[in-house]
């Protein structure tokens, strides 16, 4: 997947938004893209202990206390705007008001990875626990690779949607054909958006 979302990205010099960051799972990612060391990350989240978690974990330049829907920040001044498992936590009024924000901060690319369409919190793996410690991760909305598309991302997929409905030896088989659904969102589980300024 790292490939998918990563593919001529040259991040040397750039300046990197993580919208949603979390506890930084995608700070991590971002490592293995070229010129990673040599760009400038910075992290935005709304839940505090989160925050705590990727300040800890030192995975960004600078990690910032914020809501998405909100950028704190004047004018285009990231070069990459990264989020990832962020729009489906929000209401579809509130995932288009992120997507504007997203737009007006970005400089050069947009990359938003999601789930693709409406999937509870349960059918995306996230714990009761998790819940419990972070009422943010519930799942308020489902983009389809149309909406995306019709919002101006250039949309591609990973994964086949139905996979946890499959018995285990057809799971392989899924695994297998899942290559196809890069090109075939329509039938991906999980969509990777990408937008480019002009």
């Amino acid at each position: 997947m790292l490939s998918l979302v990563f593919a001529r990205v040259e991040l040397t010099g750039k300046i990197v938004l993580d919208a949603g960051c979390g506890k930084g799972a995608w700070g991590r990612h971002i490592r293995f893209a070229e010129g990673w060391n040599q760009a400038y990350k910075v992290g935005i989240d709304l839940f505090k202990p989160y925050i705590a978690i990727a300040k800890n974990h030192r995975l960004y330049d600078d990690v910032i206390a914020g809501d998405v829907r909100y950028l704190p920040f004047k004018g285009t001044i990231f070069d990459l705007v990264l989020s990832a498992f962020v729009l489906e936590h929000l209401t579809k009024a509130d995932g288009d008001r992120f997507l504007c924000e997203a737009k007006r901060v970005c400089r050069q690319s947009f990359i938003l990875i999601t789930e693709h369409g409406h999937k509870s919190s349960a059918e995306a793996g996230i714990s009761r626990k998790a819940l419990e410690e972070n009422p943010l991760l519930h799942h308020r909305s489902g983009w389809t690779y149309r909406e995306l598309h019709e919002r101006g991302f250039t949309v591609r997929g990973f994964g086949v949607k139905y996979t946890r409905r499959f018995p285990w030896p057809c799971k392989i088989f899924l695994y297998i054909i899942s290559s196809f659904t890069y090109m075939l969102p329509k039938f991906a589980d999980k969509l990777i958006a990408r937008k480019v300024r002009r």
